[in-house]
């Protein structure tokens, strides 16, 4: 890295999303987010609650905070609280395990929506991006990922998750699709720049005026800023 990329990262970032990842225990979450901060597939023992990842795009700084939610992810499916304020989340499961795509589908994601649907006048963190930013409409951008690719069509784990499948369902919720394999380090940075890029889009600069209340001053370009 230059001297000016290592300068930078001393200045305030221009945006600081807060992403958050779902999936079953065993999904590789973990694996995913070791491998994309750390660039390390090793050992998953010794977990955090979340890790930051800085970037440059486009010459700005910025930071991206994830949390991997792994530990006692039964106690999480029943509260709400991890929902808010947040910019991404990403929903994770085991192409080899057929089971985690079906809780993806049937569980995880129809939670977040019901989440969206009870508080969609709730606005998304204003302390997580600089003052005067916000996500368009308040709405989180979704990213879905299939781990584990490497052991596709693999003699042991012949039945696996289908790709056309999980692409028709990112499809049918608006969301980026990738599989990866974070122990090949395959498509893993590829997803998190596509969702941060996608964030960065959704992004619109807003007025606070005197009472407080919020309205748009000036859009930046978006793509995909909606749910189903």
């Amino acid at each position: 890295m230059n001297n000016k990329n290592n300068s930078i990262y001393l200045e305030k970032p221009k945006y600081l999303y807060t992403i958050l990842m779902r999936g079953d225990n065993g999904a590789g979450k973990t694996q995913v987010l070791n491998r994309y901060v750390d660039g390390d597939f090793g050992d998953t023992s010794g977990y955090v609650d979340f890790k930051v990842k800085n970037l440059i795009i486009n010459e700005e700084y910025i930071k991206l905070r994830i949390w991997d939610l792994s530990i006692g992810c039964e106690s999480f499916r029943r509260s709400q609280a991890y929902f808010r304020n947040i910019h991404g989340i990403v929903f994770i499961y085991d192409i080899i395990n057929i089971e985690s795509f079906t809780s993806i589908k049937q569980h995880w994601y129809e939670h977040y929506k019901k989440f969206r649907l009870d508080n969609k006048d709730v606005p998304s963190s204003k302390s997580s991006l600089n003052p005067g930013y916000g996500l368009k409409n308040n709405i989180p951008q979704i990213l879905v990922i299939g781990t584990k690719s490497d052991l596709r069509n693999k003699d042991n784990y012949k039945k696996c998750v289908d790709t056309d499948q999980a692409r028709e369902f990112a499809n049918s919720i608006n969301a980026l699709f990738y599989e990866t394999s974070s122990k090949d380090n395959i498509n893993v940075n590829s997803s998190f720049l596509d969702l941060t890029t996608q964030l960065i889009n959704c992004t619109e600069t807003i007025e606070v005026s005197n009472n407080n209340d919020q309205k748009t001053q000036q859009k930046k370009p978006f793509s995909i800023c909606s749910i189903n």
